[in-house]
């Protein structure tokens, strides 16, 4: 026999089978974790809080929109570089660039420098590694490729 809380009177040591208070005659209520609505309440509590711990430590990870449209404009700017860069070369379809992404400086106003190397082979076919430079305007739209200079 369990004993629960009587809310109208300070008696502690009601019956959950008594459908009266011995005390004060107020109807006792049927406890709620019997037909497991309170069990059920407490779990979607659990999993909500759960939810929300696991995006407050998963959110930094995750790009956000603006950090995304930034990263996709960078690779833009490179990627135009690039097709300069190789095209230069004495032997373009030789050219690897490196696997780590090339140094991008926002100078401002739309305008761009992109700073990294190449490896390909010279006319002798002797591989070289060599440097790159690339000043990059966008407009609206448009990667414009001003300047580069490989050395």
């Amino acid at each position: 026999m369990a004993r629960s809380p009587m809310p109208r009177c300070a008696q502690q040591h009601v019956s959950t089978e008594a459908t009266t208070c011995p005390h004060c005659g107020a109807p006792v209520t049927p406890s709620k974790n019997e037909d497991g609505s309170i069990y059920t309440i407490g779990m979607a509590v659990l999993w909500a809080i759960g939810g929300l711990v696991a995006l407050a430590a998963l959110g930094p990870m995750l790009p956000k929109s603006e950090e995304r449209e930034r990263a996709n404009l960078k690779m833009k700017i490179v990627a135009a570089c690039q097709i300069e860069v190789q095209g230069r070369l004495a032997a373009p379809s030789t050219a690897k660039f490196p696997q780590t992404f090339p140094r991008v400086i926002d100078k401002g106003g739309g305008f761009y420098t992109v700073i990294s190397t190449v490896e390909s082979q010279n006319a002798f076919g002797v591989p070289l590694r060599s440097e790159w430079m690339c000043d990059v305007h966008l407009s609206p739209g448009n990667v414009i490729v001003q300047q580069v200079n490989v050395s």
